[in-house]
């Protein structure tokens, strides 16, 4: 997640992966912060357990929805 979120941020050819699934430009900003912050939460010790179990979901959710949005635009397994 935090190779993804570096990519999505830095790197220029990343910048155009998230609009040929229909999803804005700023998008990729908002999910690379959301991702770095979920990946913060497992690594930092003194965080609740609660919380890293919210980040494990959101992580699931992500993965879930990335391969949803690849498959209704066509793109193979």
């Amino acid at each position: 997640m935090s190779f993804t979120a570096y990519a999505q941020l830095r790197l220029p050819p990343s910048d155009r992966g998230l609009c040929p699934l229909g999803f804005p430009a700023y998008f990729r900003i908002e999910l690379s912060w959301a991702k770095l912050a979920g990946v913060a939460a497992l690594l930092v010790p003194m965080v609740p357990a609660r919380l890293k179990e919210w980040a494990y979901a959101g992580f699931a959710i992500t993965l879930v929805s990335a391969l949803i949005a690849h498959l209704a635009v066509g793109d193979g397994v």
